[in-house]
């Protein structure tokens, strides 16, 4: 599921819980649906579980997302 706010992610992120993690400054993904994290060029994508579209993840948060999702 993929939604699209105008909103500051760093207010919604207070409101969610552990499952959400923000990956990037764009972005906040579910670790439950996290399927791998691949290198695209300078920067990373995540894949996710039945889910076509990707996520972007920053190099600050590379190291965060495979620890707490140990791919």
């Amino acid at each position: 599921l993929k939604i699209e706010l105008n909103e500051a992610l760093t207010n919604l992120e207070e409101l969610l819980d552990s499952r959400f993690v923000a990956s990037h400054r764009s972005y906040i993904i579910n670790l439950q649906y996290l399927k791998r994290i691949e290198t695209a060029g300078q920067t990373y994508k995540a894949y996710f579980k039945n889910y076509e579209e990707t996520a972007k993840v920053s190099k600050n948060k590379l190291a965060e997302l495979q620890k707490n999702k140990s791919l």
